[in-house]
């Protein structure tokens, strides 16, 4: 058994770090960040090259939100709308497959007022999966919104899932609290 440590950046979570390892075969045992370091638990030693692509791609100025296979990424952040559609959230994955896949998301909202509408797009590459427009009953409502949908990629590569967010008028406010994502394979 081995203990290969790597330093970290400082935002960076174990999901990420699980895509890293994926992608150059490492199956570790167990890891743990503490502080800015990277403990990474393996049932023989790495190779030098290995823990220097590991480094180098933990050191890379792109390194993605936690896997598709492994579940979302969760932003909590309180954004006030415009009536001008917005990214609120993006996920990016890693080179996925070609397969089938569950896309699913989570996000919420509430709103100032009962006659201003939280509204909202869910899209992949570009390309809309579902669209949202929700009006309140009262001022402390907060709209718990989730779906899924199952897509067929027919080619690798990544992909991108984002959360495009606006409110139907200027008069009032609506104020986005957080999103989840999640990219599963299905095959």
């Amino acid at each position: 058994m081995a203990v290969n440590i790597f330093s970290i950046k400082e935002d960076m979570e174990l999901g990420q770090l699980g895509n890293i390892l994926s992608d150059v075969g490492v199956t570790p045992l167990d890891a743990t960040i503490l502080n800015r370091n990277a403990h990474v638990r393996t049932a023989s030693e790495l190779s030098q090259q290995i823990r220097e692509e590991i480094q180098s791609r933990i050191n890379s100025a792109e390194v993605y939100a936690p896997g598709a296979e492994r579940g979302g990424y969760l932003k909590q952040e309180d954004v006030v709308s415009g009536t001008s559609y917005t990214t609120y959230h993006s996920y990016k994955t890693r080179v996925l497959g070609p397969g089938v896949y569950r896309v699913g998301w989570n996000f919420g909202f509430k709103c100032s007022n009962t006659s201003t509408s939280g509204q909202a797009k869910i899209l992949l590459d570009g390309t809309e999966l579902a669209y949202v427009s929700k009006a309140s009953q009262s001022q402390s409502d907060i709209h718990d919104i989730s779906g899924f949908r199952y897509i067929t990629i027919e080619t690798s590569g990544t992909h991108t899932i984002s959360l495009q967010v606006r409110q139907s008028q200027s008069s009032g406010r609506v104020t986005f609290i957080f999103a989840c994502f999640e990219f599963e394979v299905m095959d």
